[in-house]
Order: C-alpha cells, then sequence, then structure tokens
C-alpha cells in the first residue's frame, strides 16, 4: 500500500518505527500491543484517525484496526465517509468512545 505523505505525519510517533508493526498479518493482543503504544502517545493522533477514515486504509491507524474503524464508521457516521469530521473524531478520541474488539475473529 502506498501511503500518501501529509505535513502532519512528520509529527507522528511512528515516524521513527519499522512499519511493519502497523500492519499485521492479523490482529491479537500481542500484535496489536506495540503499534497502540506509540499511537497512544502520538500528538496526532487524531489526524491520524481521520485519515484512516476518510481514505480506507488499512493496518493501524490512529491506535485502531480497521475492524475497529468500521465499528466507528457504523456507529458515528452512518456507515458513510463523507460523514466523518474532524471535530467527531477529537471526541471520539478524548472521550476514549471505541472500546471495540480488535478483530471480528479475536485472537488473544
Amino acid at each position: 500500500m502506498l501511503i500518501q505523505r501529509k505535513p502532519w505525519m512528520q509529527e507522528a510517533s511512528c515516524i521513527e518505527q519499522s512499519l511493519d508493526i502497523f500492519f499485521p498479518n492479523r490482529y491479537t493482543e500481542n500484535t496489536v500491543s506495540k503499534p497502540f503504544s506509540v499511537c497512544e502517545q502520538c500528538s496526532v493522533r487524531c489526524e491520524c484517525l481521520y485519515e484512516a477514515m476518510t481514505t480506507e486504509s488499512v493496518g493501524i491507524w490512529g491506535k485502531t484496526t480497521d475492524y475497529q474503524r468500521s465499528v466507528i464508521m457504523s456507529r458515528f457516521f452512518n456507515d458513510n465517509p463523507k460523514n466523518v469530521n474532524i471535530d467527531t473524531i477529537f471526541q471520539i478520541v478524548e472521550n476514549n468512545n471505541y472500546s471495540i474488539p480488535i478483530s471480528l475473529k479475536y485472537d488473544q
């Protein structure tokens, strides 16, 4: 997957990490713990999540898996990427409003 660079990405905590950890073959507690900890401390986590929500990205973005983002899309944006807005993304992250399993087929 080709990632189009955006200016905010220069501030991302993951810039110093191997991007492979953000694109595991499957999601388990073990495979998401490292990237989630990187995302947790990131100053542009909301921008990252917004990017993923509006581009249908795969992998871990903004401390979410693609499955978690699909649930967020359904719960908050009526399954329509055109409804995604950065203010709601900030509220979702600030209120930790996405306590969702990491995948539909959750492996521990």
